[in-house]
């Protein structure tokens, strides 16, 4: 071979190296994309036009709306939802940014489970879309799989370090965020409004039912707690009972009544010192949750009785902090009755404190060795025998 032609030679294998260098850092700086750090993820949209959230992906939907300023959970019979969280999840889509762009085509989507949720499809992730009042959507989000990252030497997957989203813009632009959206994996249920009535202050407990019927009252709260006959409950018992009252909290809720048996229910009426009476009608149990009807009423005073030895300077400050505690009454039981509106279903561990028979509550009986005493032996007469 003549050295021209091995001259040649050498330069195309340097051309071709160079170019292959030049190809690998092209593929890398493509699936990196350091420039496209930062940028924001989905087009402009109003934060405050957003009047439906619909989170759909291969278990489900859930489908928040706001009707008069309020969001309800459809799911759950129009529930009141918990408003921080849903204003949360959309901040958090209308400001979020790239951390890395990823070059994927469409054959690749199924392995980031960018693929929207279908029967019979598996791979598939979750559709995040927003509305307007009028039903017009305003974005959407295609949220994938979860991206695991693992420091160096790191035994196992690693930690959730974010995942892989794609605006649904028709751009089929993939991108990887810091935000997991953990909340979008979660049922209905999870986006209920946890905030509950309490029953403070109870003067009397009465609880009636085809196998159990009890009653406890005390006349105030430094008196302990009687039963009907007069006798005070076991050391803890009444206190059980009142601790689940004061903070009641529930599972789910429903609309439909038919779902649950009400046939032969157990009554539980709260009165407290305040007028407040409080309502349960307990269903049977159904899982491990207890289907519960709640009835609130309240009987306030409409006039003060004023005091024997008041003073007529007193008076209008007496009778305006009067008027003004009894429309804080009338106002909550107000919101309260809102409450009425379903039904309930309460965790069985809350209420194996309360559905309990009358001789649950009962003090143990003394066993014989505690009320019986031993008979003293008899003293020796002191009286000498007469001779």
């Amino acid at each position: 071979m003549k050295s021209k032609q091995l001259l040649v030679l050498a330069v195309l294998v340097v051309v071709l190296g160079i170019a292959s260098i030049l190809l690998l850092r092209s593929e890398h700086s493509s699936w990196q994309a350091p420039s496209a750090a930062g940028t924001r993820v989905l087009a402009e949209f109003d934060p405050n036009a957003v009047a439906r959230v619909e989170i759909k992906n291969k278990d489900g939907s859930v489908v928040l709306t706001r009707r008069e300023d309020k969001w309800t959970v459809e799911q759950s019979s129009g529930y009141p939802a918990n408003f921080e969280r849903i204003s949360g999840l959309i901040r958090r889509l209308w400001d979020l940014k790239s951390v890395q762009e990823v070059a994927a085509g469409p054959s690749q989507f199924a392995q980031l489970e960018l693929v929207e949720p279908a029967e019979g499809k598996s791979d598939t992730g979750t559709v995040i879309s927003l509305e307007d009042a009028s039903g017009k959507r305003l974005t959407a989000l295609l949220a994938g799989k979860t991206h695991m990252q693992a420091p160096p030497g790191f035994p196992g997957d690693g930690y959730a370090a974010g995942r892989y989203v794609m605006a649904l813009d028709g751009k089929n632009r993939v991108v990887l965020v810091s935000d997991l959206f953990d909340e979008t994996r979660q049922p209905a249920k999870d986006w209920l409004e946890r905030d509950f009535f309490r029953i403070a202050n109870p003067k009397s407990i009465t609880l009636k039912g085809p196998n159990r019927e009890w009653s406890l009252t005390r006349e105030n709260p430094s008196e302990p707690w009687k039963l009907a006959n007069g006798v005070v409950p076991e050391a803890g018992k009444a206190g059980s009972i009142v601790a689940a009252l004061g903070v009641p909290s529930f599972d789910d809720v429903s609309a439909d009544e038919s779902a649950f048996d009400f046939s032969e229910p157990d009554t539980l009426t709260v009165q407290t010192t305040d007028g407040f009476t409080y309502t349960w009608t307990i269903g049977k149990q159904k899982d491990d949750t207890y289907p519960v009807k709640i009835a609130i009423n309240g009987n306030f005073p409409k006039e003060r009785t004023p005091a024997e030895d008041e003073k007529p300077e007193d008076k209008e400050k007496l009778d305006e902090a009067f008027a003004k505690e009894r429309e804080a009454l009338e106002k909550r039981l107000t919101e309260e009755k809102r409450f009425e509106k379903w039904i309930y279903r309460i965790p069985a561990t809350t209420l194996s404190s309360i559905l309990v028979s009358e001789k649950d509550l009962q003090p143990p009986t003394p066993t014989q060795d505690q009320t019986s005493e031993k008979t003293p032996e008899q003293a020796p007469d002191p009286t000498p025998d007469t001779p």
